[in-house]
């Protein structure tokens, strides 16, 4: 009996006891391990290509260097179709006539329809817009342009010398005459009534002893060059 009292004691003694030492001991190692530095808690070390945003996003500084652009402009020459580098013959060989000045055409036709070998045969006469006109004598009958035609100098054909020739004449020329508003004959100039150079066989106020009476010419006769 007694010894049961006994045992009943120590067990009793010893589940008291055992859990409080337990306690002290964890209390202990929680005590102990409170002086113990702190140790920050690990990092992930941040990816070179990651963007913080807490910071602006820059943009890369870029230089740019100036380009000079080069506009090359192509001249375009335009080759007129009755001047030029136009033939200077028809398909008959005729040399072609064009006016020395511009202005409009105010007579096409014979000088004297009865007599086709008086005057300035078949001409064109052309108003050059300053109270003047010109006159081209000897032409091919039928190859100038109508009435009321704007021509430029140099460049619209006007007909062609003819050959034969007609009106008072001896042989195949273009004679050039320039009247005021007077109806009076002034120098005509030099210029060539060619599609190319001439050569001029009478000048202007050359005095002629044939078919001129002894009188002043009253214009200038030209020939085309190589004719």
């Amino acid at each position: 009996m007694k010894k049961r009292k006994v045992s009943l004691v120590a067990f009793v003694i010893f589940v008291l006891f055992i859990p409080t030492a337990y306690s002290r001991g964890q209390a202990g190692d929680r005590e102990s391990r409170s002086h113990e530095p702190e140790r920050p808690a690990p990092t992930t070390p941040r990816s070179p290509g990651r963007i913080d945003p807490s910071e602006p996003i820059r943009t890369p500084t870029t230089t740019t260097t100036p380009t000079t652009t080069t506009t090359t402009t192509t001249a375009t020459t335009t080759t007129p179709t009755t001047g030029g580098t136009a033939p200077r013959r028809n398909e008959d060989g005729l040399p072609y006539v064009v006016p020395v000045r511009d202005g409009t055409v105010e007579e096409v036709g014979w000088s004297n329809p009865e007599n086709h070998n008086r005057g300035l045969g078949y001409h064109v006469s052309i108003d050059t817009g300053d109270g003047n006109t010109d006159s081209y004598g000897h032409l091919t009958p039928g190859s100038g342009p109508a009435v009321g035609t704007t021509v430029v100098a140099g460049e619209t054909i006007i007909g062609t010398m003819a050959n034969p020739s007609n009106g008072s004449t001896t042989g195949s020329h273009v004679h050039v005459e320039r009247r005021n508003t007077n109806d009076v004959v002034v120098d005509p100039g030099t210029d060539s009534p060619f599609l190319g150079p001439s050569t001029i066989t009478a000048e202007f106020g050359e005095v002629e002893e044939g078919l001129w009476g002894g009188g002043p010419h009253p214009g200038v006769d030209h020939v085309p060059c190589l004719w």
